[in-house]
This record gives structure tokens, sequence and C-alpha cells, in this order.
């Protein structure tokens, strides 16, 4: 038998064997993007993004009364899937973006207050204390008071 003609699958299985594709630990991802991957998914975003979702397929439904239930709870769905696809996209973006901007023992550091019972509480009254902030500023007209503020120093963009 001629050795030349095992030389080329020899090689073949030794570099199979040698390749990340066969070794005995799994190829670790970025550990900084692990850590951002985690820490997104308990952010603000993460928190309040299917509130503020849900409430405007809500707000679809309540200019819409001629739909049935059934387009209601099409319509519901729909939003749903759509809403999991945005929130997976923006996630994913905020991760990449804390990846970049901050140092792993920093994305370590807010990874571990991330699982702390407090971090947990803090989550969890996100959504009442962003309600309590939305009704006190409910009837702020920032823009006008602006412009208003303008006006009486400059005499300048008086209505």
């Amino acid at each position: 038998m001629n050795s030349h003609r095992l030389v080329l699958p020899l090689a073949l299985a030794s570099a199979l064997v040698a390749s990340p594709l066969f070794a005995s630990e799994p190829i670790a991802e970025d550990e900084g993007l692990i850590l951002a991957r985690e820490i997104a998914g308990h952010s603000f975003l993460a928190t309040i993004g299917p509130l503020q979702t849900g409430a405007e397929v809500e707000a679809i439904l309540a200019d819409a009364p001629d739909l049935t239930e059934e387009e209601q709870a099409s319509l519901r769905a729909i939003g749903r899937e759509r809403a999991d696809a945005l929130g997976k996209a923006a996630l994913e973006a905020e991760a990449q973006a804390l990846a970049t901007a901050l140092s792993v023992e920093d994305l370590r550091a807010i990874a571990a207050f991330e699982r702390s019972p407090a971090a947990a509480n803090h989550r969890a009254a996100a959504p009442m204390v962003m309600a309590a902030v939305m009704e006190d500023l409910a009837g702020v007209d920032y823009k006008r008071e602006v412009k208003r503020s303008f006006c009486e120093r400059t005499g300048k963009l008086c209505e």
C-alpha cells in the first residue's frame, strides 16, 4: 500500500480533531457580550418595553371599537409577535452597546448587582415608579414653558 495515499486523509483527520469543532470544552463566547446580554435582560428597556407595546396595542383597540372579539384577539397576538421581535432586537442592540462601552470588569460588577435581591426589587418597582412620575408630570408642557421663559427674557417667540 502506498503511504502517500494515507497522508491527506490523516492530515484532514488530524486537522479536524485539533479544530475547535472537536474541542473538549465549548468555544467561549465573548464574556463581555454574555454579561451585557444578561444586564440588558434586566434593563429599564426590558422592564418597560413590554408594558409600552401592550399599551400601544390597547390604544389601537380603543380607536377601533368596531373590531370583533376575534379580531381584537388577533390584533393582540400580532402585537405580541411584533413586540417580541422588537424587544429582542432592542435588547441585543443594548447588549452590543454595553459590551462596547464598558469593560468586562464593569460588566461583571453590574451583572452581580443585577442578580441581587435589591436589583430585583428595583425592577419590580420600576413600572409603578414610572407611572407615578408620568402622573406627576402629566400637565407639564416643556416646549411651552421654554418658549414662555424665552419670551420673558428676550421679548421673542411670544404667543
